[in-house]
């Protein structure tokens, strides 16, 4: 398929301008974020597809694969499949990463946006042998690669190695003061935490774009894994309201699709001049992704 004959758009242009379009539109966007997989997942099944693409970044399967041969490096080899459906933000992190192996990967003709994280590890003395923290990465992408797209993460629960929510404020605006031009915000299943949180952003001097983030678990068991991994802690009201579903999925679903709906109903409506879309973070579940998308009219 040619890019021009694509009906999903002009997958080169400047994620940013298609963002600000949709915001000044009020037009209804979402965006996903999937890990690549064998096989691979059929991302055009979507519908309507979603304004972009995150590929995550796992250090130990692309960073290697890069060093050793770029051409099969997992994220890279998605991004070039990804390339004529819609625009792709290509994750990376701080973990092992040098200066050298960046020039290599923003150079790739495929990829125009970044999503920069500092990336977890238990070896902190060793493998961050050159970029600390996110806000570094983000001074170099944009030092090395002034017309990207630069998207960072904001925790409205605060990062969990923060000493505080205000430390925590600090060290983002750190990443936007570096070159930032998005934020897109950890998931939880609290409007008006998220609300807060940008409203706490916005008073310190952060005028960036923010793109709200929710996961949507298919079964109670998903919940407890991912928030166990992501460090996420629920309310108790909803956390009680979801495991009376504990043993039925099919309910724990339709639960857990009106919580989120709501959701990103009540944020669009506290910011409809900030804010027009959201982003799926799927665990590469496609089905309970079009279910959600399916609640909206786009």
């Amino acid at each position: 398929m040619h890019e021009e004959n694509s009906p999903f758009g002009n997958s080169s242009r400047n994620l940013m301008e298609l963002i600000r379009e949709k915001i000044s539109k009020k037009q209804l966007f979402y965006t996903i974020q999937v890990t690549p997989s064998d096989p691979p997942l059929n991302l055009t099944s979507l519908r309507p597809p979603p304004l972009f693409a995150s590929i995550t970044w796992i250090a130990d399967n692309n960073l290697v694969a890069f060093r050793r041969n770029p051409e099969v490096c997992p994220a890279l080899e998605m991004a070039r499949e990804l390339r004529n459906s819609f625009p792709v933000l290509s994750h990376l992190t701080c973990f092992k990463m040098t200066s050298g192996d960046l020039m290599g990967i923003t150079q790739n003709e495929n990829l125009h946006s970044f999503f920069a994280h500092q990336g977890n590890s238990l070896d902190a003395a060793n493998d961050f042998p050159e970029f600390r923290y996110a806000a570094e990465l983000v001074k170099w992408l944009r030092s090395n690669r002034p017309d990207a797209t630069i998207a960072v993460a904001g925790y409205p629960d605060g990062h969990f190695l923060a000493t505080s929510l205000e430390d925590d404020l600090q060290r983002l605006k750190e990443k936007v003061d570096a070159g930032a031009d998005l934020i897109i915000t950890q998931w939880n299943f609290s409007a008006a935490k998220v609300i807060d949180f940008i409203g706490k952003c916005r008073s310190i001097g952060i005028k960036v774009t923010f793109h709200p983030g929710l996961f949507i678990p298919v079964s109670f068991e998903s919940l407890i894994a991912i928030s166990r991994l992501g460090r996420i802690v629920l309310d108790e009201d909803i956390w009680l309201k979801l495991k009376q579903h504990r043993e039925n999925n099919d309910a724990f679903q339709e639960v857990i699709l009106g919580i989120t709906e709501n959701w990103v109903k009540e944020i669009l409506k506290e910011f409809p001049e900030e804010i027009s879309g959201f982003h799926l973070f799927t665990w590469n579940d496609l089905e309970i992704t079009q279910k959600f998308i399916n609640r909206f009219s786009f």
